[in-house]
């Protein structure tokens, strides 16, 4: 399992630097068609966009995966069993917040088939849709971290540090 989510997690980093690189070529190339051609290229600035949104969701779902988005430690126990419990909790919660965001993000998504984009004219389905998608993966990564850390439940660190409020005292 954590092979396959090491690998899945490859993929979409990769897909995620060749969509930074389509961004720059394309921003490059509409800069110097506006400023040395003085022949402004529009269908980029929709692309562009598309490509920027697909970005940031899948690199979000990366974010899962690495367990590296922001977080505030407000409780934290000496116990190792009580950290696990914590732990688990966050994670279902973030299950619960991630299934909300796939049910919805599909609705939404759905909501952009008779949308269309402003310069190229494709339907906003195809960026709309990277918020389901990325969901999906968020799932996946969040269901492997619950597996993880099940499995590894005896090697879950103790914090040492003092919290915010212990610190300013």
């Amino acid at each position: 399992m954590n092979r396959f989510m090491h690998m899945l997690e490859s993929v979409i980093r990769g897909i995620c630097a060749l969509m930074l690189a389509a961004f720059v070529c394309l921003v490059s190339l509409d800069v110097a068609s506006r400023e040395i051609f003085n022949a402004p290229m529009f269908w980029t600035v929709d692309v562009v966009l598309g490509l920027f949104v697909w970005s940031v969701f899948l690199g979000a779902a990366v974010g899962v995966q690495q367990r590296a988005h922001f977080t505030v430690d407000i409780v934290r126990f000496q116990s190792r069993n009580a950290e696990f419990a914590l732990q688990i909790i966050t994670q279902m919660l973030m299950l619960f917040f991630i299934i909300l965001v796939l049910i919805y993000g599909t609705l939404f998504s759905i909501s952009g088939y008779n949308q269309f984009s402003m310069m190229v004219g494709f339907r906003r389905v195809y960026v709309f849709s990277a918020i389901p998608v990325s969901a999906f993966f968020m799932l996946l990564f969040t269901v492997g971290n619950i597996i993880n850390l099940i499995q590894n439940r005896s090697t879950i660190p103790v914090p040492n540090e003092p919290t915010l409020s212990e610190a300013n005292e």
